[in-house]
């Protein structure tokens, strides 16, 4: 059997992950909703900064408003996670995004 049959037996073929065409589209579907978010965020004068401050400060109060209740280490840890989830999880999905899928 070749690679084509066994692509098209596991359903990459209909979907076309991993060629060049799908790897532009999905560039150009981010590129057209980059712009689109942007825009919009400027027209309500957000910038980005304040836009990734304003989420930090609000998990982290959030955070210490549920654990305010005297664990200092989880407490500690359970924000460290919270506020590197903001950088990891955005960082994971584009990643997800391009990766292949087998």
């Amino acid at each position: 059997m070749s690679n084509q049959d066994t692509s098209v037996e596991n359903g990459s073929a209909a979907r076309g992950t991993g060629s060049f065409g799908a790897r532009v589209r999905t560039v150009s579907v981010l590129l057209v909703a980059s712009f689109l978010v942007g825009a919009v965020l400027t027209l309500a004068g957000i910038s980005p900064i304040e836009l990734w401050e304003g989420l930090a400060r609000g998990v982290y109060e959030l955070a210490e408003r549920f654990l305010d209740t005297g664990w200092s280490t989880v407490r500690t840890a359970l924000l460290y996670i919270a506020v590197g989830a903001i950088i990891v999880v955005p960082v994971w999905a584009v990643v997800k995004l391009f990766s292949l899928r087998k």
